[in-house]
């Protein structure tokens, strides 16, 4: 077997590519949520504007960057991986419907995203949650799949079936 062969086997192993999306996710949830805090102020302000958050702001301000490191935490741990992906996923569909809605209602208004993310367009934002959540969902596909006769500690090469 080739060199290159072996790094692409081990690159698309399920047990990686679980690793990778997890990763991905705990660095856009961390740098978000430390980007939101870094910015407290102007977080709060962008978020009073948005339509739907305006009562709660000052909750949300703080919820969503505390949420967002807790689900980087299960996401870091092995026994809570699969509780992180379902709300990290969850979270991305809740954005995406928000971010749709704000393209409908609202397109000229800033986004409050934090880093980066915040220089998107709408469309933009759209795109890069759409992504994230079919990360999230071929996670949870392959959290699911398990070596016959053995636990989903075991990954091997063989032939997976999905389990309960």
């Amino acid at each position: 077997m080739s060199f290159l062969r072996k790094i692409r086997q081990r690159a698309f192993h399920p047990k990686a590519l679980i690793e990778i999306i997890s990763v991905l996710y705990m660095s856009m949830f961390i740098y978000t949520a430390l980007s939101k805090w870094s910015d407290y102020t102007m977080t709060r302000e962008q978020m009073a504007l948005m339509p739907l958050m305006t009562p709660v702001a000052h909750i949300v301000v703080w919820l969503l960057p505390t949420t967002e490191i807790v689900i980087s935490i299960l996401l870091f741990m092995s026994k809570t991986k699969k509780i992180g992906f379902y709300a990290s996923t969850t979270l991305m569909m809740l954005f995406t419907l928000y971010i749709a809605y704000m393209m409908i209602y609202y397109p000229k208004l800033p986004c409050s995203c934090g880093g980066f993310l915040s220089a998107l367009s709408w469309p933009g934002h759209l795109v890069f949650n759409v992504v994230y959540i079919l990360f999230g969902i071929m996670a949870l596909l392959l959290l699911r799949r398990k070596v016959k006769g053995t636990d989903n500690n075991h990954w091997s090469n063989s032939q997976y079936t999905l389990a309960q």
